[in-house]
């Protein structure tokens, strides 16, 4: 967990979800902040470069790409590669959830 702006926020590793490997974070690791669902988490970020303005109609549906990925809603075709639009909406589950509000409540296991 971090405290942005006096806000306790929880730091969400997604590695694992995405079959990478685990990776040691510390003070210099870059964060993403964002909303997922109803909650605002940090996503550490193997590298961050930069901020993408797309317009709506250039981002495909990712079916039309890659049938039955996960949490992603849109694919954007950018000069130097795909860009992934993930659906943070439906990021956690709802178990996920639960257990994430457990933890900041302190009733967690």
């Amino acid at each position: 967990m971090i405290n942005v702006h006096g806000t306790i926020v929880p730091v969400v590793d997604v590695r694992r979800r995405f079959g990478l490997p685990a990776r040691d974070f510390g003070v210099t690791t870059r964060l993403v902040i964002a909303r997922a669902g109803r909650r605002t988490l940090a996503v550490p970020a193997d590298e961050v470069l930069g901020v993408v303005e797309v317009a709506a109609e250039s981002v495909v549906p990712p079916e039309a790409l890659l049938p039955g990925i996960g949490h992603v809603a849109g694919v954007v075709a950018l000069p130097d590669g795909l860009m992934f639009i993930h659906d943070l909406d439906a990021f956690l589950s709802p178990d996920e959830e639960r257990r994430l509000s457990e933890a900041l409540d302190g009733s967690g296991a």
